[in-house]
């Protein structure tokens, strides 16, 4: 569908000031979050301080049939304090 747009948080709930879901289309897998700072999390870092992982994967029904971009986004909140791409 043409101009359809969709934000979730992965692991989060609902962010105040972004139009972005909460974590509701998940199957499976556990939450974490961190209190550290995310240095490089543009304009809304808090985006960036929770994960799902384990064995989970998401669906998203009710979608109009077609092609849709996707785009993810990734920060490591485990391995803080070692050099960038330690995992």
């Amino acid at each position: 569908s043409e101009g359809f747009l969709m934000f979730v948080n992965a692991g989060g709930g609902k962010i105040q000031g972004l139009n972005c879901s909460e974590d509701g289309f998940f199957k499976g897998g556990d939450i974490m979050r961190t209190e550290e700072k995310i240095i490089e999390g543009g304009s809304s870092p808090s985006i960036y301080q929770c994960a799902r992982f384990g064995n989970f994967c998401y669906v998203f029904d009710n979608l109009e049939p077609g092609e849709y971009f996707i785009d993810l986004h990734f920060a490591e909140i485990v391995n803080t304090n070692g050099p960038r791409g330690m995992r």
